[in-house]
């Protein structure tokens, strides 16, 4: 009996594209896009754009995407925190400004495949701090949302040692 008879392997590491491996792409792909689409919104011009003439108006791309936007999103729900309690205005400031390009540079590292579990576990953080947020404000329906996406993290956690593509496999 030689050598490759006793080796214990799974079957989704015999196979190189298993349904396993498939079932992880899938989501990883889903997760890290849901990422960086809401990140991007976080920097983007509000939908309503009114021109003089009281119609909506066109906006060049390199306007729509800025640093400003995002500040003035920050500003205007922090301008309502204090009306909540259990929230610091200060640390939500903080976490405010820095959950977009958190959440841009977490969907691209689950995107590409670069660092996965460490990649979900931000993923699926992002999601639980974005619930409590929500949680205290009274956000149902969106928490609710927010919990299927945690799920889908937790999902992907259990296939994440089925991956076969991707810049590192841990």
């Amino acid at each position: 009996m030689s050598d490759a008879d006793t080796s214990q392997t799974t079957p989704s590491e015999k196979q190189p594209w298993s349904g396993d491996s498939m079932a992880y792409l899938m989501l990883r792909t889903f997760i890290g896009l849901r990422l960086v689409m809401s990140g991007l919104d976080k920097f983007k011009l509000s939908n309503n754009v009114i021109d003089e003439r009281g119609g909506v108006s066109r906006v060049r791309w390199s306007e729509l995407y800025r640093f400003e936007h995002l500040n003035a999103k920050a500003d205007k729900i922090i301008g309502a925190v204090p009306k909540f309690g259990g929230i610091n205005a200060d640390l939500a400031e903080l976490y405010l400004k820095v959950l977009a390009p958190l959440m841009i540079c977490v969907g691209v590292s689950l995107l590409i495949g670069f660092f996965n579990r460490l990649s979900l576990f931000a993923a699926g953080m992002i999601f639980i701090s974005l619930s409590f947020g929500l949680m205290s404000i009274g956000e149902e329906e969106t928490v609710y949302r927010l919990g299927v996406y945690v799920a889908l993290v937790a999902l992907a956690f259990h296939y994440v040692k089925a991956n076969k593509l991707g810049i590192t496999k841990w």
